[in-house]
This record gives C-alpha cells, sequence and structure tokens, in this order.
C-alpha cells in the first residue's frame, strides 16, 4: 500500500510539473525576480518577472496566494507594486502595476458588478500616472494605434482618475452574469497607459488554467517589446493564482506628428463642444474660451504650438494665454475670442515638433454682418405708436421682434414681429404700428435675429410719451362686421364716471360692458355676441350722466 502511494504521490508530481511548464512558459534558462508585495485578505500580493539569459523581461506577473482569496475587505483598495528593476537598460516598456480589489464591481452598471481585480500594467511612472486628470482627454488617440474591436469606454464619459481612458472589446458582449475576466486598454494624453487583466474572485476559485490572446494595435507609437497574450494559472504545490503577461514581441515605434486637442470649451459662459473643424457662428459681443493642448510621444521630443487668423475681416479681440508661441510636450495655451460685430476668419492652429512634422487645426469664425440700421424713429397718433426704421444692409437676416418696456421698468415684453429680408446691400424700410397704448411713458428697442439664432439689439434713443386724451370719444368697434369678438375702443379726458352700453335694433338694452368710475385715459373692451343673435346691434358711451356717441356694429354668425 505504501509503494503505491508514493507512485500516485510520484504521477501526481509529474503531471504538475508538467502543467506548470506548459502555462508558465518556464525554461531553465529563465532566472525570476519579485518586486513589491502587500498583504490582502489572509495572503500576499506581489509582482514578479522572469527574465531569459541576456536578461531580457519574458513573463511580467502577479502572484497571489491562495489566502488572499480569504476575508477580503469590503470596501475597494487600490496598491502600487513596483515591478523588479529592468536587467537591461532598454527594457522598459512596463514600469509598475497598479492592484485593484473591487468588492462591489464598478461600473458600467450590469456589466462589471461582480467582485474582482484589476491588474493594471502601467507603461509610465507612478508620478505620471498620478497626475490623470479625469474628463475628457485633450489629446486624440489615433484608430491605429488601438487594437481591432477595441472601443472608448463611456463609463464614466472621459478620463478615469489614476487609470486614463478605457477602451474595451465591443465584439465581446458582457453582463454581470456572464462577466469573469476581460481585457481592458487604457490611454491617456496620446499614450497607451496601461495593459488591464479584468478578473473575478469566482474565476480564480474555479482553478482553470487559460492562455488567452491579446489582440495587438496595428501600430505602435512607442518602441517596445509587448506581450502577445496572458495566462491566469493555480498552482496548487506553491498555493498561487498568477496573471502573466507572457510572449513578449519587439514592435517599432512609428514617429508620430503632434497631436491638437481641444478642452474646456465655452461660448459666453456655457460649455460647448468647439473643435477642430467646426465653424463657429454668432453675433455681436460673443465670448468664446478653450484651452489648446499639443504633445508628441516620439521619444525626447518637443512641441511648438502656434496659431493665427486667415484672411480675418471685422473686428474681434483674441488673446492667448500664455502668448504664443509656445514650446512643450505638453504645450499648452487658453484662446480667448470677444466678436465685436462683424467677423470672419480662419484660425489655423499648429503644432511642430523638433522634426518639422505638423499638424493643424482649423476652425472657421462666422460672425454675419449685423444689420446695420440708419434710421429708427417714432410716431405717435393718440394712443398708437408707429415705429420706422431702415436698415443700409442686411447679412442672414431672419427677422425683428418689436420689444417694450414701461418707462424705468427693466422687462421687456415682446409686443409684435416683422421678418427681414435675409441678405440685402440696398436700404429696406421696415413699419411696425403698437396699438391701443395706455397713457404713459414707454421705452421701444429691436430684436434683431439671424437664422441661425444669434441676435443683437437696436434701442430708440428717445421714450415715447402717450398723453391723456383732450376729448371724450367713441371708435368704431373693430372688426365690423364680426363673429363672434370685436374691440369697443374709448377715450376719457378727465376722471368719470364711465357707462357703455349694447342695445338691440329696437333700442333694447341687452347687456352692460362698463358701468364704474374711470381715471382719464384710453381703453379697449373686448365683446363677445357668442351669445346674441345675428344682427344690427347699437353701442352707447354715456359719461357723468352726458351721451358721448352711439355707434352701429353688425354681428354676423
Amino acid at each position: 500500500m505504501k509503494k503505491l502511494n508514493l507512485h500516485f504521490k510520484t504521477i501526481f508530481s509529474s503531471i504538475s510539473i508538467f502543467i506548470f511548464l506548459t502555462f508558465s512558459n518556464y525554461s531553465p534558462a529563465q532566472t525570476i525576480l519579485y518586486g513589491d508585495s502587500i498583504t490582502l485578505g489572509n495572503g500576499v500580493v506581489r509582482t514578479f518577472v522572469r527574465v531569459n539569459a541576456l536578461g531580457r523581461r519574458e513573463q511580467i506577473g502577479v502572484s497571489l496566494t491562495e489566502g488572499v482569496m480569504n476575508n477580503l475587505d469590503t470596501i475597494s483598495r487600490a496598491f502600487v507594486l513596483a515591478l523588479p528593476a529592468p536587467v537591461v537598460a532598454d527594457d522598459t516598456t512596463f514600469n509598475h502595476v497598479f492592484f485593484n480589489w473591487n468588492p462591489n464591481g464598478h461600473g458600467p452598471p450590469g456589466i462589471f458588478g461582480n467582485p474582482h481585480f484589476d491588474f493594471h500594467f502601467v507603461t509610465v511612472s507612478v508620478a505620471e500616472r498620478q497626475g490623470v486628470i479625469p474628463g475628457i482627454d485633450p489629446v486624440y488617440y489615433p484608430r491605429e494605434f488601438v487594437a481591432k474591436d477595441y472601443k472608448r469606454d463611456n463609463f464614466p464619459p472621459g478620463v478615469v482618475p489614476l487609470q486614463g481612458l478605457h477602451w474595451t472589446d465591443s465584439s465581446i458582449i458582457i453582463t454581470n452574469q456572464t462577466f469573469k475576466n476581460t481585457f481592458i486598454y487604457a490611454t491617456y494624453r496620446g499614450k497607451l497607459f496601461a495593459f488591464e487583466p479584468m478578473i473575478t474572485r469566482a474565476y480564480f476559485l474555479t482553478n482553470r488554467d487559460t492562455i488567452i490572446a491579446i489582440k495587438q494595435a496595428q501600430l505602435y507609437r512607442r518602441a517596445g517589446r509587448y506581450p502577445q497574450n496572458y495566462s491566469i494559472t493555480h498552482d496548487p504545490i506553491k498555493q498561487t493564482y498568477d496573471v502573466v503577461l507572457r510572449t513578449f514581441e519587439a514592435r517599432a515605434g512609428v514617429a508620430t506628428n503632434p497631436f491638437i486637442g481641444i478642452s474646456n470649451s465655452m461660448m459666453n459662459g456655457v460649455s460647448d463642444t468647439i473643435g477642430c473643424g467646426r465653424t463657429i457662428t454668432g453675433g455681436d459681443s460673443v465670448s468664446i474660451d478653450f484651452d489648446i493642448t499639443a504633445s508628441d510621444w516620439d521619444v525626447g521630443d518637443s512641441v511648438t504650438l502656434s496659431a493665427s487668423f486667415s484672411n480675418p475681416t471685422g473686428g474681434a479681440i483674441v488673446t492667448f494665454t500664455p502668448s504664443l508661441p509656445v514650446t512643450g510636450n505638453p504645450a499648452r495655451t487658453h484662446l480667448h475670442f470677444v466678436s465685436n460685430g462683424e467677423y470672419n476668419g480662419i484660425l489655423t492652429i499648429l503644432a511642430t515638433d523638433r522634426t518639422g512634422n505638423t499638424t493643424s487645426c482649423n476652425m472657421t469664425f462666422d460672425f454675419p454682418l449685423p444689420v446695420e440700421l440708419t434710421s429708427f424713429v417714432s410716431t405717435i397718433h393718440e394712443n398708437d405708436v408707429t415705429l420706422n426704421w431702415t436698415t443700409a444692409s442686411e447679412e442672414n437676416n431672419a427677422r425683428f421682434e418689436i420689444e417694450r418696456t414701461n418707462g424705468n421698468a427693466q422687462v421687456w415684453s415682446m409686443v409684435g414681429t416683422v421678418q427681414g429680408n435675409g441678405n440685402s446691400t440696398e436700404p429696406i424700410s421696415y413699419s411696425f404700428v403698437d396699438r391701443g397704448i395706455n397713457a404713459g411713458t414707454y421705452n421701444y428697442r429691436l430684436k434683431q435675429i439671424d437664422f441661425n439664432g444669434n441676435y443683437e439689439y437696436h434701442n430708440l434713443s428717445h421714450e415715447v410719451v402717450i398723453g391723456v386724451p383732450t376729448r371724450f370719444n367713441l371708435s368704431q368697434n373693430y372688426p365690423n362686421p364680426f363673429n363672434p369678438n370685436t374691440v369697443i375702443s374709448y377715450q376719457l379726458a378727465v376722471s368719470s364716471f364711465a357707462s357703455l352700453k349694447i342695445y338691440d335694433a329696437l333700442g333694447k338694452e341687452i347687456t352692460t360692458i362698463v358701468n364704474q368710475l374711470q381715471d382719464a385715459g384710453y381703453y379697449e373692451i373686448d365683446f363677445n355676441g357668442s351669445s346674441f343673435a345675428s344682427g344690427v346691434y347699437f353701442y352707447k358711451l354715456v359719461v357723468d350722466g352726458n351721451i358721448i356717441d352711439t355707434k352701429r356694429m353688425v354681428l354676423l354668425k
């Protein structure tokens, strides 16, 4: 029996060694070097590399003892784990590991909600990774430098603090029910930032050994040795789980032109989506702000940022802070633009590296010629105000909105609209009548609106005064004939007791519209005849017992 047990142990050990050699890609010429370690749960997590006889890294991994899977924290934990220093000076593609335990998973909702570990194999220094700013990445990352099928992760929108912008494999549908392990890329400011296997605790506990191919980008901006696959293994003898980047192959770096990014764009203090290739439109006194960043990842490179406006017409205030040109990697400046009436021009932003490679970003600023008024006057007839104005030229003119305010009141109300004439180089005259205004002092202005929704105000230079009537008067109703509504207007020269009544054709009083003391002024009454039959009616104004006038009106149904 002892011999049988010994034979079984020999066979089991042989199988274990075979599995280890297969999945570890181990060769006797390799040397294992260990990096940082931390405690988690009831176990230890540490980094390691296997280097070949020439000292080059053949594998980069993270090892977790089995105890890590037990007594794990109920809150998220994050650790920075240094890799062993490279033996060969140029073998520096990977710098450190940023390791996370997520007991409640993380977003996007319904996808990565299972408890899991994140293994960020980071290509930049700890200081550079810690400088990652959340939000929109201002530096465009070209598709050819991203693996096939990988797309930007939209949760959260933009850059993840300390990690960069995530790219996920869109060819794989992942849910909380199917998420076991996956592989993510991270980029930031034009750099490939990290290779990230994400693996659930449940997957580790299945003890399944696997090797998974890593989808490769067409091109690499930085020359280096990049892994072609990664493995997830369990060693029952060492009682460890290993996550290993493997099968490194050299990739030549592709010299690239600088990148230009536009961020934090605002128009009139409101967030806007200003970017390269856009036409920016507006009216008078429009304020535009945005940040410009130029960068390049070619080793030791620097970028000079410059800008100019071509064929500008009209007026605008344009400032760059700091002033251009500016050199750095990245090179940054802030643009502040304020239109001063008409302005048309093309802004060209240039980013040039030290070898002369140049990237350009163009934006068209199109602030059409505002409508030029040569006159804007008013005339008064009793309590009607007629506004007349003339334009010398128009461009993109959709309409005028007429606005009025009472005296020193700050609230303007629209009282009418007059259609504009689009584009014209000839004088055009307009008119608008504001009828039935009560006694008082008024101000008027025109709100000229173009077809893009931009607008500009033109103020009447003087106040309009509607005085108290000099006589008592009853006006003819309008419209007449009517169905069923008509307006009856009258005016009182002094404060009086006014009575306005309606009579049928036989002289019988059928309704009283007004019967009260009223101040001097102009009055309009909206009479509704829907409850009366078609026919001829009369209305009579009596003031302080004196008949002022009687008028005839016709209701036609």
